[in-house]
């Protein structure tokens, strides 16, 4: 299945400019045109570019939510203290 930008850009979550400059860049392959000259996403480009994302931009760790919460508490104690 193809895919237009704009359905990429919901997909994936980022910004159309990005989509260029990675391309232009390198940073992701050389994405197929129409003949109209608009680019078609295969499945396999959506992926190469969901790794592209994970590895440049890696999420932070998630914790449980005792620990969220006593991060919490922590924090407003201690802006409570100035």
């Amino acid at each position: 299945m193809n895919y237009k930008i704009g359905e990429v850009i919901r997909m994936l979550e980022v910004s159309r400019q990005s989509l260029y400059n990675w391309e232009r860049d390198g940073y992701i392959p050389t994405i197929h045109r129409t003949p109209t000259n608009q680019r078609v996403y295969s499945e396999t480009d959506i992926q190469v570019i969901r790794d592209y994302i994970a590895f440049m931009h890696p999420k932070p760790p998630t914790f449980n939510k005792h620990a969220q919460e006593t991060c919490k508490t922590s924090d407003s104690i201690s802006r409570f203290r100035g």
